[in-house]
């Protein structure tokens, strides 16, 4: 991405184009083999431990069923009005701050510096709310996702949130909107076709208390 200075607030980022989100099924085996009780020959117990390392085959699948879907192009996009993040697949479990639709969750954009708030007597830089936005997400491991950074600039963070129990992964994006109103947008998506229990929602409102405690606010509210 290249990015060009704008005055206040922000900056712009320009770069990558349209893109599609394809995605690959991974398919879980179902059976285990299991001889609890079964003894050698020589009436000698079987050694369990060989036991436990096939029942690790499900556990392992799981774990690897996030990372057998491949990663969406994502980041900041231009669709012709300008720029913007990308637009939410149409799985029925994104949430947005800039897109709203039939499969879409809309939620409010945050502003860093309200002009009601530490923004009319102590407003802070844009890089000193990228280092708050970045302490919550990596304090915070709402509904058990632990977050990972996959990419950081000055205007836009992107991050994997990993379940640990079955290995599905949210992908997760905040960008710095240039210009005087210092605002900041947010993406929230499961990556592939599947149910999230409300997850992504959970996250972006654990999020955005979080932020609200150090200054922040959602626009309109």
């Amino acid at each position: 991405m290249q990015f060009q200075r704008s005055p206040r607030c922000g900056t712009i980022a320009q770069g990558m184009g349209i893109s599609n989100f394809p995605f690959i099924i991974a398919l879980v085996p179902r059976r285990l083999v299991a001889q609890v009780g079964q003894r050698h020959g020589d009436n000698t117990p079987i050694d369990k431990s060989k036991l436990s390392s096939r029942n690790a085959i499900v556990p392992a699948a799981l774990f690897k069923l996030g990372r057998a879907i491949p990663r969406p192009v994502l980041g900041i996009q231009d669709y012709g009005a300008g720029p913007m993040l990308s637009l939410c697949p149409n799985t029925g479990t994104c949430i947005a701050s800039f897109d709203e639709g039939h499969d879409v969750k809309y939620a409010p954009p945050l502003i860093y510096n309200p002009p009601d708030g530490r923004g009319s007597h102590a407003p802070v830089s844009q890089g000193e709310a990228m280092v708050e936005l970045l302490t919550v997400v990596q304090e915070l491991k709402p509904s058990g996702y632990t977050p990972t950074i996959v990419e950081q600039t000055e205007d836009y963070l992107y991050l994997e949130y990993s379940s640990r129990i079955a290995g599905l992964i949210d992908d997760v994006e905040f960008w710095f909107r240039p210009g005087p109103e210092c605002l900041v947008e947010y993406r929230s998506a499961s990556r592939g076709p599947a149910v999230d229990a409300n997850v992504n929602h959970k996250r972006i409102l654990a999020i955005r208390t979080a932020l609200e405690k150090k200054g922040w606010r959602s626009r309109g509210e």
